[in-house]
């Protein structure tokens, strides 16, 4: 289901004139992104409350 959704989005965002994508995955989801061809680019974390760090991954992708 969630790569029918990825193909879906891009094929969404090349129609509307997109050359690449970015997001910010957590780690959970990076897996997924790597095998639609995404790459990360960056690792870094959200500050929540309570002095908790959400790690994240930065990926991106050319269209």
């Amino acid at each position: 289901m969630g790569s029918m959704l990825m193909r879906h989005c891009e094929r969404q965002a090349l129609a509307a004139g997109f050359s690449a994508l970015e997001l910010a995955a957590t780690l959970p989801g990076v897996p997924l992104y790597l095998a639609s061809g995404f790459a990360v680019t960056e690792d870094f974390h959200l500050d929540l409350p309570d002095d908790i760090k959400l790690p994240l991954a930065r990926m991106h992708k050319r269209l």
